[in-house]
């Protein structure tokens, strides 16, 4: 059965740095729980569901807490608009709550060092966005949508 979630923006607060002042922009983000092999982070960290990212990509600290090896993990050498960083890839499980409904599902994710000081993670293409036959964001509203699949069937 397909399932339709509308999810509002949230704000997000970048620190004033050097000549910018801090700002204040609204992204679609979810709160998000990692765990792996029965370890659960105790807390829950913002992710911006970002079609511009090809992977789900968190805080390399995040998957040292649940115990990994983070340097063990698949490595490649990423680029984008923000410069190149190394991801290194582990299979976690994922947690979220759409429309106050918890949901997880499993994951082949990129840790980043780089990313540690900002403590935000995303949500991408690979691993998140092929969850949902359709994903769509409407800026003018702040909210976005998460229209599933007939036969996906979130994880309890």
């Amino acid at each position: 059965m397909k399932q339709i979630f509308n999810l509002a923006y949230t704000n997000l607060i970048i620190p004033a740095s050097g000549s910018f002042a801090r700002r204040i922009m609204s992204r679609p983000m979810l709160h998000t729980v990692l765990s792996h092999q029965k370890k659960d982070l105790d807390f829950s960290f913002a992710c911006i569901v970002d079609s511009g990212a090809d992977y789900c990509v968190f805080p390399a600290r995040y998957g040292e807490i649940l115990g990994l090896n983070i340097e063990s993990g698949r490595r490649l050498r990423s680029g984008g608009l923000g410069g190149g960083d190394v991801l290194y890839f582990h299979k976690v499980t994922v947690k979220v709550v759409l429309d106050g409904e918890p949901v997880q599902f499993h994951c082949r994710a990129g840790f980043s060092r780089t990313m540690d000081k900002a403590g935000i993670g995303f949500l991408g293409r690979h691993g998140f966005f092929e969850l949902f036959e359709d994903v769509c964001f409407h800026e003018d509203k702040k909210k976005f949508v998460l229209k599933t699949n007939d036969d996906l069937d979130f994880e309890e």
